[in-house]
């Protein structure tokens, strides 16, 4: 029998022989484009959240970087200067309380500080002056605070020793002051009475009294209870009462305009109208 024969005899029906040594081929499956779509758009949103998350934290860097520059900033700033004068001297209404001073110091002595005594909306000029009161005290006035010093002219005292802050009547005056009050008395102008004089001994110092004055009794029909802890008026304060700054009402500015034929206060050449205003001065009476 033939090779040939023999060898067609030996191979199996429908196989084709290889040769020795010859690599069996991998069969892979047909992959057609449309596919490989939803692996592409898996990849696109990926990126696309990748770019987003890394512009997310750009911006909240920059946000970082640019709140600590103004906090640097701000910090760096020499404290500015409080305008002090923001009202004009016009006169208030019956209705008209207005609110009560912030916890402002103005002037100080020693161990003894000042508040301002009236709303601060209210204040139209605040001016430190001499007085011819030879145990009055100079008072530093607060360098951020806006005011004048008058002329020292002839007074014997100090240029500092009197603080006049210029208002419209009928403006709360509080208490500069924590103290007791030592003392309300008629004040006396020209044989005419203009309110009356509150003096305050100050907890913080017992060697000097604190006199406020140009100021009269709040009347009934203002209803001040909700600045004056509760007094719907006040006559004037009493002796013996401790009061707190800023918090305790002692009376209203009072108008001057019944002074004008007698007397003219100094604040007047700085300010419109008679110059209505609340004077403080601190006097000493002690060693």
């Amino acid at each position: 029998m033939s090779s040939l024969l023999m060898l067609r005899i030996l191979q199996p029906s429908g196989l084709a022989l290889r040769p020795a040594g010859a690599v069996p081929s991998c069969v892979v499956a047909a992959v057609y484009p449309e596919q490989l779509e939803p692996t592409r758009g898996l990849r696109r949103r990926d990126a696309r959240t990748r770019r987003r998350r890394t512009a997310g934290a750009a911006v909240a860097i920059l946000c970082v970087i640019a709140v600590a520059a103004a906090v640097v900033s701000r910090l760096a700033q020499p404290a500015a200067e409080d305008p002090g004068a923001v009202a004009s001297p016009v006169a208030a209404s019956a209705l008209d309380l207005g609110t009560r001073p912030p916890d402002r110091v103005i002037a100080r002595i020693a161990l003894l500080e000042l508040h301002l005594p009236v709303d601060r909306n209210k204040v139209a000029f605040t001016l430190f002056r001499p007085v011819d009161a030879p145990d009055a005290v100079a008072l530093e006035p607060d360098a951020t605070w806006k005011h004048d010093i008058a002329p020292q002219e002839d007074r014997a005292g100090p240029s500092t020793a009197a603080l006049d802050i210029a208002a419209p009547p009928k403006t709360i005056v509080y208490a500069p002051v924590d103290g007791t009050i030592m003392s309300v008395t008629p004040y006396v102008v020209a044989g005419r009475q203009a309110g009356y004089q509150v003096d305050i001994s100050p907890e913080a110092q017992s060697d000097v009294v604190v006199r406020v004055r140009h100021i009269e009794g709040i009347p009934i029909d203002r209803r001040a209870g909700p600045v004056c802890e509760g007094a719907a008026g006040l006559d004037e304060p009493k002796v013996g009462e401790f009061v707190t700054a800023g918090v305790s009402c002692i009376g209203q500015v009072r108008d001057a305009t019944s002074l004008t034929d007698v007397a003219r206060p100094e604040i007047a050449k700085y300010v419109s109208g008679p110059g209505n205003h609340v004077h403080m001065e601190v006097v000493r009476v002690g060693s």
